[in-house]
């Protein structure tokens, strides 16, 4: 869920205008963020407790060259659940239904049909490539011999196999 659309969800809850929801948002936000930087620390009870952690200086690699490289010290946010969160989250029961999303401009929206497409196809992908049936029928179709006797999974030719090609055609034909 993005800012955006826990603004919407809050407008719609309290009803209240936008900018009302915006700036409350704003500031519970402003607020975790200056009670982490005081005390380290922001537990909202029911819900979990966020916390900062120092991480040490290591060593690490550049991943896209492999070269080591020094990670500095650094100061991260954690966040650890509460009991009743996690029970909330093992119920079985059926989630309530996402807020709307507020509408967008064409222009994004395009984008994201082309996304939705690539979603629904991935599955079927997976599914084609987990089937070692469809696999092994795909591969002795590919490997039948075409006609003319070329395999379809034959190696490209060079000048060598194509003057053993072009030599053993006379001789076939004979």
């Amino acid at each position: 869920m993005s800012k955006a659309l826990l603004i919407s969800a809050v407008q719609q809850a309290a009803g209240v205008s936008v900018t009302k929801s915006q700036d409350a948002i704003t500031a519970i936000l402003q607020t975790i963020v200056a009670e982490l930087k005081s005390s380290g620390e922001f537990t909202l009870f029911g819900f979990g407790t966020f916390s900062v952690r120092d991480l040490k200086a290591h060593d690490g690699r550049n991943p896209a060259t492999g070269a080591p490289l020094m990670v500095p010290e650094s100061r991260s946010v954690r966040f650890k659940p509460s009991a009743g969160l996690r029970r909330q989250m093992q119920q079985t029961e059926p989630a309530p239904p996402p807020a709307p999303q507020p509408a967008k401009p064409e222009a994004e929206a395009a984008p994201r049909a082309s996304k939705q497409k690539q979603a629904a196809a991935a599955p079927a992908k997976a599914q084609a490539a987990d089937a070692p049936g469809r696999a092994r029928a795909r591969d002795a179709e590919a490997a039948e011999p075409r006609p003319g006797g070329k395999s379809p999974r034959a190696m490209p030719q060079t000048k060598r196999t194509k003057a053993k090609a072009g030599a053993a055609a006379p001789a076939a034909a004979a």
